[in-house]
């Protein structure tokens, strides 16, 4: 109605015929305003569409077919991504998976909400769904951990490979590094990563938490956390933990006096203190067997160095000491001349 109106109003304006020229750029006009006017009532079609299928997708929910409501919203973002009910769609997609605990294809279709979809005002109530998620497959886990079992593939079908788990936590982490969630998400990787036997990766993890967030109510266990995993370590024979794992509980002890976990560190400390003096002891024997006083000597004073108090208790070391020492002081007086004839 509009272009033809405009086109009377032309025809009227110009009372000489109309050249090639002119009758190219009437069909030009034409052309471009039908197109438009088409275009509009795309948009609004498939809006329309697009709610059709949402509204039935939603009375699904409400009378527990979720099959039949995933498939809609599924509908929806194959053909409507564009509209304005997409992101909705596809967050109605992972949750509907969660609820049936297929929790592999809940994790990525929230991946896909947050790849789509990344300046959605419902972004941070995915990540907690997703991190949810996670938490559960950890724990399930552990359960078989426990257990003494291994996933079977009817597991495997819902429940990530365990090593699997630490690389959901830092696509987590990468989704969201600045939000809420974030020291959370760290501090959990760091025990994921630590059941996964990748002790370093898991020291890191943790020391970025402790390091950028050292007032957050996680930050104690985080600093605790890095010294039990060296002390495991050191109680289980690798004896370059024992130092490292020393270290990080003082450390621990001085920035958290206040946190629940202080006095299960100071027993730690205790222990690893008499795994030291009993190393200690070990090398000085073993000196002591070679017919090397010297030597021995040198570790047991080590022990009345650093360990006063458990060299105090056992009186053995001092002891040691002393019989040690005569017989150093005796090998170091000069020979006797032999006899003259």
């Amino acid at each position: 109605m509009h272009s033809s109106n405009r086109m009377s109003c032309f025809l009227r304006r110009n009372s000489r015929p109309l050249g090639f020229f002119g009758l190219l750029l009437l069909f030009l006009f034409v052309a471009t305003a039908h197109s438009q006017v088409a275009h509009a009532s795309s948009v609004r079609t498939n809006k329309d569409r697009a709610r059709l299928l949402f509204d039935k997708a939603e009375k699904d929910q409400l009378k527990g077919d979720r099959d039949d409501a995933f498939d809609r919203y599924e509908t929806i973002m194959k053909r409507y991504r564009k509209t304005s009910l997409a992101p909705e769609a596809q967050l109605r997609m992972a949750q509907i998976l969660r609820v049936q605990r297929k929790w592999v294809a809940a994790f990525d279709a929230f991946q896909d909400f947050f790849t789509r979809f990344p300046q959605s005002n419902r972004f941070d109530e995915a990540l907690a769904s997703q991190l949810q998620i996670v938490r559960r497959m950890a724990e399930e886990h552990r359960r078989l951990a426990r257990k003494g079992k291994k996933p079977d593939r009817s597991d495997l079908k819902h429940l990530p490979p365990v090593d699997d788990v630490s690389k959901m936590y830092a696509l987590l982490l990468k989704n969201g590094r600045f939000s809420p969630h974030a020291p959370a998400i760290r501090y959990e990787m760091g025990v994921a990563l630590f059941r996964e036997e990748r002790p370093k990766t898991a020291k890191k993890a943790l020391r970025t938490l402790v390091s950028e967030h050292p007032k957050h109510h996680l930050a104690d266990d985080a600093a605790f956390q890095i010294g039990y995993i060296d002390y495991t370590a050191a109680m289980n024979g690798t004896t370059g933990s024992v130092f490292g794992a020393d270290l990080a509980f003082r450390d621990f002890l001085s920035r958290y006096p206040e946190s629940e976990k202080f006095p299960e560190a100071e027993h730690c400390l205790a222990q690893l203190a008499e795994l030291q003096v009993n190393q200690l002891i070990g090398h000085a024997r073993q000196y002591e067997k070679m017919g090397k006083p010297k030597s021995a000597l040198v570790y047991y004073q080590e022990i009345q160095k650093k360990f006063p108090e458990l060299a105090a208790k056992d009186g053995s070391i001092g002891e040691k000491i002393e019989e040690l020492s005569g017989k150093v002081s005796d090998s170091a007086r000069p020979r006797a001349l032999p006899a003259a004839r």
